[in-house]
């Protein structure tokens, strides 16, 4: 009832707002609101003040009073008509506010005001929000029987009065809007034990409904349909909150809680996707679990606190390589607070490492704290992106990454300071203390792991804590680790703060708005792979760009630089533009020495710096750009040092400004090849941003000593030895390296000192050092991984008297050449292109190279990890045809191992498998000799271009000579490829070659007779291994023009697979049946395989090559991703079917020699090699003649194999050569 008081004040604000005053009627309305404390009225009045409110323009305060209204009153249907008309259509609210004003009006039509209402949040509707129906399809129930009834007559949204309900399976889509207090349950006799179930393709769509199921099992599934749960709830319940389960299964949760669950609140398996919006989980035991396949889990404003075990737990399908390695070898104990794994999850992780399901993972304004068993876990391929969220006491690791995750963390919070571990992870380590820490990276091999723009309040060391470094000292870890081949890539962290003190935490929108610039996390797309990529003559193997072992940045080169002109070679005045190719360059050290030998008048010196790494391209450049705008001191203290002083740090950074974001000098470009074409700003890209990065780095000269002390530890470690010892031993190492570079001498004594100081501490130039030399840091990720036995003293001669400093010595060399080089720079008679990419890539590729070739190129030591003849035929090409062009090749790794055996005098003709004849003959390059490197552990080979004819008239260019000195290469190529071997080093596996190197080799040499060639090496030298590699051989020499398709196959989630091979070669296989994981000894199920195509190890992609009419032809086509072991083919990716991967038209991948080779073979005789062993009849003899004018040669067939003592005897008679073979037949009998 209405008390007098109140009645009055209503009377009064109803005038006031009929009189037009909205304020003042608003402020009378709050007294009558004040005086109906708790009763049924007060929703009245609550709603009519959000109505003066709303024509006040206060659209939240309006909003509020509705809401309480709502409460209060939840069948009031002005409440929901006024919340509707307070909220913009596209909120999460707003359709079910409409659909509740409308379903408690009826049976009558809704208002044109409501009606607008409704249309206009139907029209807004997005993923996340209630779709709503056509009027018509409108109704409101107040039991379980009128929520059926009305679902059966076709109602596609039904409001529900409060109470408790039992859930009924439609057979359509549906929604269900709870008003007030509204539960509902699995029915008892239902086949379902779930309060909602979204199968068959439906969607389901339930608002403010609490949900209980039955037999422990998830409150709501979806697992082939559409759940959407906005403002429902899962408490105290035995089982889990929500299931998504299914390929075609997706959830999407809107303002959900789930309170106190026995199991984890949201599960999600199998292909499915989940995405939820501002919920809350509580003291559940975990929090969001997505493992077993599932596709992609999206968390944006949630909160999770308290779980017993993780708040968010991430695993993509990538079985993480070091646990696979613990449970083959019965190690693996998991950890007590898991329970074992039931038949349902071992078939979900089979079911998605089956289908290599990639897990994509976002949280973004999260709030994930007080979890008792980490906040957040990221494994098993996980691609992580977290931002500017907080992350508050989780034990023991806020954030833990692992297994080849990718991790993006930026602007978040993490609060760890001066708590122990009280959770299994410290009874683990044998009760020791285990301190909260924030980000730990344990065993993440090659994934990406970025901490960018973040607060700590905690210690440094405990920020980021990353094993690979932060437990260095632990002996007994740092060998396993070694033992095992487990690595990590160092996490990229930028511009974090640390120690924070909690009261002075920034906000997470302060930290947010003070991001750097930088990337984000890695793309997975693929791109446009150029052709010559996709048949790289060589086999192909896995980018382990960050593997400890391989591939490290070897900042400064390891061998003396020399004149790659080799000086006497070049006649006075004859060549007024020299064309100079350094590939595989790393430093500046033969271009400087080569610049300053061959300055003339007049002459044009035009360098092309190649190298695969883009931080070694831009350290270049910043080199370069300082030698004509610093001093040479300078020079020499970024070339050399570590350490800097304020003026030599200066001007790097200065230089580093300038390469990044202003146009670059004409005498320096970038190009997207050796042709020059295309576009020079998307070919500075890379190079621009490792510029850019150095130049904003924020690292302290501490912290790079720090981190260089960290990758001597881990790179001296020895089981025989303490690691303080085996870190002597390395640097013992180095400076004997450095000692032999230099010489003796009756300096010796007093340079030794200077040198091991040098390599002891990193710097030459003598204190005060102040910064860091940025350009050590490989870019844009800024780490630090330089070579450790990298010397200045390796690359550059000392000059100067005995009696001088090192630093002025090396000065006494290089001054004088930078200031000749700055001086061809400045007057544009020098110029420097420099081309990013692999060697082998950038030589071969089609795109046209200057016309007249390069006049020297120099390939370094690139030799030592791809095989020789396989960089001569990248080279044979580019050379140039004039007397003077030379190609030059070193060899350190190789020609020591051929010199401990013996064979140093053959090595070059060795290591290239053919004669030097047939290499002239194809090639036209002609060995003109090989000397010792001044250190005497390395050998430099140099080739001269060769006239064709005379090549051609020195041997016998005859199909059968051919044949024959190809087998043998062939045999070692094609057919051993397979063969079973020991385990073999990373380097021996490249220097045997592919079988794509012979392919490419008779492209070169003989175009119109390389298909001839192939196919009798087939019948004749291949056997079934050889068979197999068939189609990769012939569709590179076709017969006539060959269409070609390029295929992409997304192998990413197989990776720790493939790291079990790390040093071996991979392969393409192709089948007509599907083949599962695992070793494949006979090879009965291969029908064909590919050794070269272009693999990205950060994207997982694997890009080949296959002829349009085999698609066209074999619809059925399985392709696999394969690992060529000791013990066979180990499939490491289920087979897909080809029909299905994405292609793209492909032309013609290699560039050919010019003009090309004819060398008019008569392959009648080689047509018919072998067709007798393949089941033809034998055509008997045959016998093919070839004319030079210097001799004749002669192909004889014979109709079966003719034995080892067959004699071979040749006379001219009569004018005539005659030639008789005595051998003995099948039967014995002479023939």
């Amino acid at each position: 009832r209405w008390l007098a008081t109140p009645m009055t004040a209503n009377s009064e604000a109803v005038a006031l707002f009929k009189a037009g005053d909205f304020a003042a009627a608003a402020d009378a309305f709050s007294g009558v609101i004040s005086s109906l404390h708790g009763t049924p009225d007060e929703a009245v009045a609550l709603v009519n003040r959000a109505t003066c409110y709303s024509k006040l323009g206060k659209a939240a305060a309006s909003e509020a009073d509705c809401r309480r209204a709502v409460g209060l009153a939840p069948l009031y249907a002005k409440a929901y008509t006024r919340l509707a008309a307070a909220l913009p259509a596209e909120h999460d609210d707003s359709a079910p506010a409409a659909a509740a004003a409308v379903a408690l009006s009826l049976p009558k039509p809704p208002s044109d005001e409501l009606r607008a209402l409704y249309d206009a949040a139907a029209a807004a509707a997005s993923t996340r929000s209630l779709g709503l129906p056509e009027l018509s399809r409108l109704a409101i129930a107040s039991t379980s029987a009128e929520c059926t009834a009305a679902l059966m007559r076709g109602a596609k949204l039904v409001v529900l009065r409060p109470g408790a309900y039992e859930y009924h399976q439609p057979m359509a889509s549906f929604a269900l809007v709870g008003l007030g207090s509204v539960e509902l349950r699995s029915r008892s006799s239902s086949h379902s034990s779930h309060a909602v179930y979204a199968s068959r393709g439906i969607t389901a769509q339930l608002v403010n409904v609490a949900l209980v199921g039955l037999l422990h099992n998830a409150a709501a599934c979806v697992d082939d349909g559409t759940l959407r749960l906005i403002g429902c709830s899962v408490r105290d319940y035995e089982g889990a909150g929500v299931l998504a389960a299914g390929p075609s299964a997706q959830a999407y949760l809107v303002s959900c809680a789930f309170e106190r669950c026995a199991k984890m609140a949201v599960e999600v398996r199998e292909g499915a996707s989940v995405e939820a919006y501002d919920c809350l989980v509580q003291g559940c035991k975990q929090g969001f679990n997505a493992y077993g396949g599932a596709r992609s889990l999206v968390l944006k404003g949630c909160t999770i606190l308290r779980c017993t075990n993780e708040g968010v737990f991430a695993s993509g399908s990538v079985q993480n390589a070091h646990r696979t390695r613990e449970e083959r070898q019965g190690e693996y104990v998991p950890p007590p607070f898991l329970t074992v794994p039931n038949a349902v999850s071992l078939a979900a992780e089979a079911w998605g490492r089956e289908r290599c399901c990639a897990l994509s993972l976002s949280v973004t304004d999260c709030n994930i704290s007080s979890n008792c068993s980490l906040g957040l876990s990221c494994d098993n391929g996980c691609q992580a992106e977290v931002r500017t969220s907080s992350f508050e006491w989780n034990d023991p690791y806020s954030v833990l990454v692992k297994g080849n995750s990718d991790v993006s963390i930026a602007a978040c919070r993490f609060v760890f300071a001066g708590k122990s571990s009280t959770s299994w992870w410290a009874q683990k380590g044998g009760g020791s203390a285990l301190k909260l820490a924030g980000v730990h990276v344990a065993i993440n091999y090659g994934g990406d792991v970025q901490v960018v723009g973040c607060a700590f309040a905690g210690a440094e060391e405990l920020a980021v804590e990353e094993e690979m470094t932060s437990w260095a000292h632990k002996k007994d870890f740092m060998l396993w680790y070694k033992k095992t081949g487990a690595w990590s890539k160092p996490a990229l962290k930028l511009n974090n703060k640390f120690d924070c003190e909690l009261r002075e935490m920034p906000s997470l929108s302060q930290l947010a708005a003070s991001l750097p610039r930088i990337g984000a996390q890695r793309a997975r797309a693929a791109g446009v792979v150029p052709a010559g990529a996709q048949c790289r003559i060589t086999r192909t193997f896995q980018q382990e760009g960050w593997s400890p072992t391989a591939n490290q940045f070897y900042a400064v080169g390891n061998t003396r630089g020399f004149d790659v002109t080799a000086g006497g070679l070049l006649p006075s005045g004859a060549a007024d533009e020299l064309r100079i190719l350094l590939a595989a360059c790393g430093d500046l050290r033969n271009l400087v020495t080569t610049a300053a030998a061959c300055a003339r008048p007049g002459r044009q010196l035009r360098f092309v710096c190649n190298d695969g790494n883009a931080s070694m391209l831009a350290r270049d450049a910043v080199l370069l750009h300082l030698a004509v705008n610093a001093t040479p001191e300078a020079v020499l203290a970024v070339w050399a040092d570590h350490a800097l002083g304020s003026a030599h740090a200066s001007a790097l950074r200065a230089s580093c400004a300038a390469l990044a974001d202003e146009p670059w000098p004409d005498w320096l470009r970038a190009t997207a090849g050796l042709s020059g074409s295309g576009s020079e700003a998307a070919a500075e890209a890379p190079l621009r941003e490792a510029c850019r990065a150095w130049a904003t780095c924020t690292m302290t000269l501490a912290e790079m000593l720090r981190a260089r002390d960290n990758l001597l530890n881990k790179q001296g470690i020895s089981s025989s030895v303490s690691s303080s010892q085996a870190v002597q031993s390395l640097v013992r190492y180095s400076l004997e390296l450095s000692m032999a570079a230099v010489g003796g001498g009756s300096s010796s004594k007093q340079l030794k000192k200077e040198i091991g100081e040098y390599v002891r501490v990193g710097s030459l130039m003598p204190p005060p050092h102040s910064a860091p030399n940025i350009t050590l840091l490989i870019s844009p990720s800024l780490q630090y991984c330089n070579y450790i036995t990298s010397s200045i003293v390796r690359a550059l001669p000392l000059g100067g008297p005995p009696s001088a400093s090192l630093a002025t010595r090396l000065l006494a060399t290089l001054a004088p050449q930078l200031t000749t080089l700055a001086a061809q720079l400045r007057a544009g008679s020098t110029s420097v292109s420099l081309v990013l990419g692999d060697v082998l890539t950038v030589a071969t590729d089609c795109s046209p190279c200057p016309s007249e070739g390069f006049d020297y190129i120099d390939c370094s030591n690139v030799a030592d990890y791809l095989s020789v003849s396989s960089v001569l035929q990248a080279c044979a090409p580019l050379l140039s045809a004039a007397p003077h062009a030379r190609v030059r090749l070193e060899s350190m790794t190789q020609y020591r191992l051929a010199r401990s055996a013996g064979h140093a005098k053959t090595f070059a003709q060795d290591t290239t498998g053919l004669s030097p004849a047939v290499l002239a003959t194809l090639l036209r390059l002609h060995f003109v000799g090989a000397c010792e490197l001044h250190t005497g552990d390395g050998l430099r080979m140099e080739w001269a271009s060769a006239d064709a004819s005379a090549q051609a008239d020195r041997m016998s260019p005859s199909a059968g000579s051919l044949l024959l000195e190809l087998s043998p290469l062939f045999t070692r190529l094609v057919a051993d490829q397979l063969s079973p071997r020991k385990v073999m080093y990373d380097c021996e596996w490249r220097q045997m070659g592919g079988p794509i190197a012979l392919a490419h080799l008779l492209k070169l040499g003989t175009p119109e007779h390389a298909r001839a060639l192939i196919d009798a090496l087939l019948r004749t030298a291949g056997g079934r291994h050889g068979a197999l590699f068939s189609w990769e051989l012939t569709m590179h020499t076709p017969r006539s023009e060959l269409a070609l398709v390029s295929l992409t196959l997304d192998a990413g989630s197989s990776y720790s697979r493939l790291r079990r091979h790390a040093l071996n070669p991979l392969l393409i296989a192709l089948s007509d049946a599907p083949m599962s994981l695992g070793l494949e000894k006979q090879l009965d199920s291969v029908k064909q395989l590919l050794s070269s195509f272009h693999w990205n190890e950060d994207s997982g992609l694997a890009t080949f090559l296959l002829p349009a009419s085999i698609l066209a032809n074999c619809p059925s086509l399985h392709v696999a991703l394969c690992a060529l072991g000791t013990d066979g083919l180990d499939v490491v990716l289920a087979s897909r079917r080809v029909a299905g991967l994405p292609s793209l038209p492909q032309a013609a991948a290699w560039r050919a020699l010019k003009p090309p080779l004819q060398l008019g073979l008569d392959t009648s005789v080689l047509d018919q090699v072998g067709v007798a062993a393949a089941g033809q009849s034998s055509p008997g003899w045959l016998a093919a003649v070839a004319r030079t004018p210097s001799c004749l040669a002669v192909d004889i067939l014979a109709p079966s194999r003719i034995s080892a003592a067959a004699r071979v005897s040749a006379c001219v008679v009569d004018g005539a050569l005659r030639i008789t073979v005595h051998h003995q037949d099948n039967l014995g009998e002479d023939d």
